[in-house]
């Protein structure tokens, strides 16, 4: 059943229970330390600059998600399923949506600050080389990579490379 069915995972019955406890191992242990992170790190305080640039990312990234998702619909269905990103998200008003794309933000901003703390902690480096070659090892290809650089630039890019080394 497994080499019929389940062949892109495994070969036999014993090596996709491997698969499954080896998946569920790493995903399970990467979310502990991002909860332990979360829960016993203390931000005493961070760039308003860079909460800022992370909130005009969340904005930016919404509003193509909207854009997105009308053009689907409206293609498929004739009109366009959203009046606003913040409706697309299921909430109820800009307020609501501020709110929400605040504390998104801010959440990011102290994981990346932490993950940074440790980086720089343990002496790691992240040059630009090593930065697109975990793109690349991530699916990229060079034009998807340098459209993302264009668009969110090497510091953005670089961050989530070094979140990933740490």
């Amino acid at each position: 059943f497994v080499a019929l069915n389940l062949s892109e995972e495994a070969g036999s019955a014993e090596e996709y229970r491997q698969n499954l406890i080896d998946n569920y191992y790493e995903s399970n242990l990467r979310n502990a330390v991002i909860t332990s992170l979360e829960n016993d790190s203390v931000i005493t305080a961070y760039p308003e600059d860079y909460l800022e640039n992370m909130k005009k990312i969340y904005y930016s990234q919404n509003l193509q998600q909207f854009n997105s998702y009308n053009s689907m619909y409206y293609e498929y269905l004739g009109y366009n399923m959203y009046s606003s990103p913040y409706e697309m998200l299921g909430l109820t008003s800009q307020e609501e949506y501020d709110a929400y794309v605040t504390s998104a933000a801010t959440a990011d901003v102290e994981y990346f600050l932490v993950t940074q703390y440790i980086f720089e902690a343990e002496g790691m480096t992240n040059t630009p080389e090593e930065v697109k070659a975990y793109y690349i090892a991530n699916g990229y290809d060079d034009a998807t990579y340098n459209d993302m650089l264009a668009q969110y630039g090497i510091e953005y890019m670089a961050q989530l490379a070094m979140s990933e080394k740490v």
